[in-house]
């Protein structure tokens, strides 16, 4: 794989982010657990690449060379991932790792979070092909955001790198 692909990318991301997100999907029974921060990294792989069904991204695991390489060539059955996604705490982690990463992103100078922009585009979505945004809409909900966005960064005290960054 060329060293810039996205899967290194993913996995970058995934490894600097804070372990205590993810103590909640630790269990100390029953046979071992995946780790979650590779449970993330392949869904993340599998989003970006348009899969989302969990029979598939299981198949993705079987042919994909990357997605191999992120789960060091285990295979997870599809109810895993499902029983991963639904777990209880799991949208308290994608909000933490929301602002983690929009975090990073602001402290490494690679986003600002002052402009939006709109031009216009509209952007097929796969919820629902036939339906547009009009743009009060996404002005309303764009201004939403900053406000939950701006006011969720100053509850955080401590630096989102890990101490080895």
């Amino acid at each position: 794989m060329p060293q810039d692909h996205l899967v290194f990318t993913i996995e970058k991301v995934v490894n600097a982010l804070e372990d205590r997100h993810f103590q909640a999907f630790y269990h100390t029974f029953g046979r071992p657990s995946y780790h979650p921060k590779m449970l993330v990294a392949t869904l993340l792989f599998a989003y970006s690449q348009g899969i989302f069904s969990g029979r598939k991204i299981e198949k993705m695991m079987i042919e994909n060379l990357a997605m191999q390489y992120l789960t060091g060539q285990l295979l997870v059955s599809y109810r895993t991932i499902n029983r991963f996604r639904v777990a209880k705490g799991m949208e308290e982690l994608i909000r933490d790792l929301f602002i983690d990463l929009n975090l990073r992103l602001k402290m490494e100078e690679l986003v600002t979070l002052d402009c939006l922009f709109i031009d216009g585009t509209k952007i097929e979505a796969n919820a629902n092909k036939y339906s547009f945004v009009w743009k009060k809409a996404t002005d309303k909900f764009s201004a939403k955001t900053s406000r939950t966005d701006t006011g969720l960064f100053p509850r955080r005290n401590h630096s989102p790198y890990p101490s080895s960054y």
